[in-house]
């Protein structure tokens, strides 16, 4: 039997709060996640950034604040694309550049996803 991370629950929950435009408790729901010492994995930043798609821009700035939370390096580049108005590319390309060199091997060549090296 599979036992589900505890990240699961909460991750699906901020999904449907995205989907409903519900910014607000999806903070909280991020925030409260953190405060049970639940730490955010890769599918909880990538929910953040689905439920980014479907925000209004007015409101994007609050996720962009999880994100970092979550993960500085993954923060620091959305940051940049959300809050900038005229992103300097050398400024962009090092906060990129550390977020790839943050990124296991494994997640690049798709050890995750069942694919064998």
């Amino acid at each position: 039997m599979r036992v589900l991370s505890l990240i699961y629950l909460p991750t699906s929950l901020i999904q449907c709060y995205g989907k409903a435009n519900r910014t607000d408790d999806v903070v909280r729901t991020f925030n409260r996640i953190l405060e049970l010492g639940i730490t955010p994995d890769e599918r909880s930043c990538g929910c953040l950034l689905n439920v980014m798609t479907q925000t209004p821009k007015e409101e994007l700035v609050k996720l962009t604040g999880c994100i970092e939370k979550a993960n500085p390096k993954l923060g620091s580049v959305v940051k940049l694309l959300v809050e900038e108005t005229n992103i300097e590319v050398d400024i962009f390309k090092g906060e990129a550049g550390g977020l790839l060199d943050s990124i296991g091997a494994d997640v690049l060549i798709g050890n995750n996803a069942g694919f064998e090296i």
